[in-house]
């Protein structure tokens, strides 16, 4: 690498002399990977770290009970069905199978039609299947 020359400011005469002064970067590949490998450098240093999940997990899921699962089945059929719809399917049916809630509106008596259906994981709270019956 050739040294540095500085220029004395009173031998600038033009512009042009300023071409010929010798800069420490002679290519733009030079700048570009010093460039990169900082950039790189910060990014390695302050990046996230997703080496340690940052959550907890209940012992009993995140679907504990029967009144949780209702509550997240209603909050999924609301948008879905119509708010009015769900609250005439009271009260729900629920069951645990195979760690997945079922969860079912009931019609009143002699009312012919569907209910709304879900299904819900215990453990993480997934949402398997949502339907509505005949």
């Amino acid at each position: 690498m050739r040294p540095v020359v500085q220029p004395n400011i009173s031998e600038l005469s033009s512009i042009t002399c300023l071409a010929e002064i010798q800069y420490p970067f002679q290519s733009m590949k030079t700048l570009a990977l010093i460039f990169c490998t900082g950039l790189f450098a910060t990014v390695s240093l302050f990046g996230n770290d997703d080496t340690k999940p940052h959550s907890v997990t209940p012992k009993d899921g995140f679907v504990p009970n029967e009144q949780v699962a209702i509550q997240l089945a209603v909050a999924v059929w609301t948008p879905i069905y119509g708010s009015e719809n769900i609250e005439r399917q009271k009260p729900y049916k629920t069951w645990l199978e195979n760690g997945v809630w079922h969860v079912a509106g009931q019609l009143p008596k002699n009312m012919v039609g569907g209910v709304a259906m879900a299904e819900i994981q215990k453990s993480d709270a997934k949402i398997i299947r949502v339907s509505h019956s005949k």
